[in-house]
């Protein structure tokens, strides 16, 4: 079976007219619920998806969710509750599909990356408030290489020669918090925009590998806790 990664749009009445947000856990519950997780899945800690929010209208938010995995997706559509107890109701779906093939077809020498939410990059268990991008996109490798067919994962010496050939050169930011609930607590991660540039160490390939993982992070994320609304990143064009 072909790997499909996908972007999901799900748009979504809310009853409460904007006055309460989603929590991160309450947008975890409801891209589970979309995706017909079982409880089991619902409960795994490694997830092939991301998620976050996007508020439309004071009534209609876009539930966002970046699909990773190798079995297509189909989004299960509940309908709304008529005794209106349902505080978010599911109206429409969408679905744009790309493959991991495709996401490598343009090189890219430099990129800009915008984390939209707070992203929560971990050097030794420990939260850096910081996107240093040699962590950043090791991390992006890793994911990459769990989801992608296997003629198309990075090897590690390609990864070795991708991070060592990344500069930081401009930046913008502030720290922001996230609280992802009782059990994981707050959190205080990365807000604002990095751009990054391939120095002399990278290799004819290596263009490749970075436009395609910029183009991965907007499905995936960034850093931890991407099915909370972590993360989420938008590649600048």
């Amino acid at each position: 079976m072909d790997t499909v990664p996908a972007e999901i749009i799900v748009d979504v009445a809310d009853a409460s007219r904007g006055r309460r947000d989603a929590t991160p856990s309450q947008l975890h519950g409801l891209a589970s619920s979309v995706l017909g997780e079982t409880d089991e899945e619902h409960r795994s800690g490694r997830k092939p998806w991301s998620a976050s929010i996007t508020r439309m209208t004071p009534d209609r938010f876009a539930l966002r969710i970046g699909w990773l995995a190798v079995e297509p997706v189909t989004a299960v559509m509940e309908p709304p509750d008529p005794t209106g107890r349902v505080l978010h109701a599911l109206l429409d779906a969408r679905m744009i599909t790309t493959t991991y093939k495709d996401m490598l077809a343009e090189p890219a020498r430099h990129v800009a990356m915008e984390f939209v939410s707070p992203t929560l990059i971990k050097r030794n268990g420990v939260v850096f408030p910081f996107p240093e991008p040699a962590t950043v996109f090791g991390q992006l490798v890793e994911r990459w290489n769990l989801y992608c067919p296997g003629d198309q994962r990075i090897g590690p010496g390609d990864k070795t020669t991708l991070l060592d050939a990344l500069d930081v050169t401009a930046w913008s930011g502030r720290t922001g918090r996230i609280d992802l609930g009782r059990e994981k607590g707050s959190k205080v991660g990365f807000v604002g925009r990095m751009v990054v540039e391939l120095n002399d160490a990278a290799r004819d390939h290596t263009p490749f590998w970075l436009g395609g993982l910029a183009r991965f992070a907007e499905l995936a994320g960034a850093g931890a806790e991407t099915p909370f609304g972590a993360g989420r990143v938008r590649v600048v064009r």
